[in-house]
């Protein structure tokens, strides 16, 4: 992490069959701001059936500046083999 990079956690909470709060999903996001636009990459992790967070959606958002107005963004999905676990963060 740097000046550049700005890192968000989102966990959305639900209960469970007993009532109890339950964890239902966590999305991870890193945005490293670049010269001429940012990158973003998001990870969305759900519970297995231990309890333990599974990345189920990784994606990659590219913003590139096209004008002092105008942006592009590209978004793509990244192959399953790039995915990092979400369980590298503590809770």
């Amino acid at each position: 992490m740097n000046s550049t990079t700005v890192q968000t956690i989102t966990r959305i909470f639900g209960r469970d069959g007993g009532g109890a709060k339950a964890l239902l999903q966590t999305m991870e996001e890193e945005t490293q701001m670049l010269p001429d636009g940012s990158r973003t990459v998001r990870v969305v992790s759900a519970p297995d059936s231990d309890g333990r967070p599974q990345p189920s959606r990784h994606e990659i958002a590219e913003t590139k500046k096209i004008s002092q107005d105008v942006e592009d963004e590209n978004n793509r999905d990244a192959p399953q083999h790039q995915w990092r676990s979400s369980s590298r963060h503590p809770n």
